[in-house]
């Protein structure tokens, strides 16, 4: 796993304040023309999680206990989705910039690539609130986004289009479940419009380099914000590729204390948990055509 850089001014621009690290400040984005959605072929669902084999829950367990907080692993191996701990159902925070970035490039590819890199690679907020201000409304933004979660058969996850928490973007409170998360991770080279944000996606920060992100050949995106109460969730969706095919895997922490390094190291133990059984797991390549 590459070092983890856990100083507390982290250089995010537009993400982080002096004293702490926040996630999707408001912005301003310019306006912009509506767009109408892509139009695309819903792909089979997502899917039911399967109930992992017994030692690897077993194994999980084990280090699941020496973390203090809530953790969920869901890894879509595979034909089946198998999560350890709880599903996490909270906010997406900035892994939710991933199908927003996907759905500016069909919509505006000309202006959107003028925002992508920051938005994935330094996850700058105010870079994604111009990717979500190229897809018109609110609303028809959502059903943009909400169009590339169904080119990944998550046909359940609603994309939040108005802003529900001062300080905070609309779309990074999506209510996004691991399962769905390690399925969308898993399907992304067969979505169209994906190529060059997963490329993004292996070139991130290295003051975020934490949990997959970094690692050689890896596509990842991490998130994370406070609750109201002032606790923080770090989240982190990944595409781990082989030469038998992929996974995808989608990683989520409430730590004990409620900070941000608590989750970051929590994130780094998940991340080589999985990298440890990495031969556990069945590899596939997702179906194309389903674009």
């Amino acid at each position: 796993m590459p070092a983890v850089v856990l100083a507390v001014a982290i250089a995010l621009t537009g993400c982080t304040p002096a004293t702490a690290p926040t996630a999707d400040p408001p912005g301003t984005s310019p306006p912009a023309p509506a767009v109408t959605p892509v139009n695309t072929p819903l792909p089979p669902v997502i899917p039911a999680d399967s109930v992992p084999p017994l030692d690897l829950r077993q194994s999980f367990t084990a280090v699941a206990e020496q973390i203090a907080g809530e953790v969920s692993v869901s890894v879509m191996s595979g034909s089946d989705v198998h999560t350890f701990g709880d599903a996490v159902t909270g906010p997406a925070w900035s892994t939710i910039k991933v199908p927003v970035a996907i759905a500016a490039l069909r919509a505006a590819p000309v202006q959107a690539v003028d925002y992508l890199s920051a938005a994935i690679t330094r996850s700058d907020n105010a870079a994604a609130e111009s990717l979500w201000s190229l897809l018109g409304t609110p609303t028809d933004a959502a059903l943009a986004v909400t169009s590339v979660l169904h080119d990944a058969g998550d046909a359940e996850t609603v994309i939040q289009s108005e802003r529900i928490r001062a300080g905070f973007t609309a779309f990074g409170q999506t209510d996004w479940p691991t399962p769905q998360q390690a399925a969308f991770a898993w399907q992304l080279p067969c979505i169209s419009g994906s190529g060059e944000v997963i490329a993004e996606m292996q070139q991130i920060s290295p003051d975020q380099q934490w949990g997959f992100a970094g690692d050689h050949g890896v596509a990842a995106k991490g998130g994370w914000g406070p609750a109201p109460d002032g606790s923080y969730l770090v989240r982190q969706l990944a595409l781990l590729r082989g030469e038998a095919g992929s996974i995808g895997v989608a990683m989520a922490v409430t730590p004990g204390d409620g900070t941000f390094q608590s989750g970051v190291g929590a994130l780094n133990q998940l991340a080589d948990w999985v990298d440890e059984h990495r031969q556990d797991f069945s590899w596939s390549d997702c179906t194309a055509g389903t674009q």
